[in-house]
């Protein structure tokens, strides 16, 4: 849950395993820092830190712009420097979002 001025803003989660609390921080801020809705937070590309090794590599899903990928190189960050296409997303995880039920 999110809640913003003492008043819940959201529920929501993300599936992912080791992706799932990146995933969660990158949603909400998404929704906070750059006004998305629920549904294109969770549709707008994602970053991932390796999980299981210990050298920290960032992976980018596919969409994210590729002058990001070798600023964030240049600035001496390991990425992985081809974003991640097709079956492989499965790396960040998985969410959805749907509009409240009215009765």
């Amino acid at each position: 849950m999110a809640i913003k001025d003492g008043e819940l803003m959201c529920a929501f989660g993300v599936m992912g395993g080791f992706m799932q609390p990146q995933g969660h921080i990158q949603v909400l801020s998404n929704m906070i820092d750059f006004g998305l809705n629920p549904q294109q937070a969770i549709d707008a590309p994602r970053f991932c830190i390796s999980s299981g090794f210990q050298d920290g590599t960032v992976y980018f899903e596919d969409g994210i712009d590729p002058s990001v990928i070798a600023e964030l190189k240049q600035r001496g960050h390991r990425v992985h420097l081809q974003p991640v296409t097709g079956y492989d997303r499965n790396l960040f995880g998985n969410g959805f979002a749907h509009q409240p039920m009215h009765f």
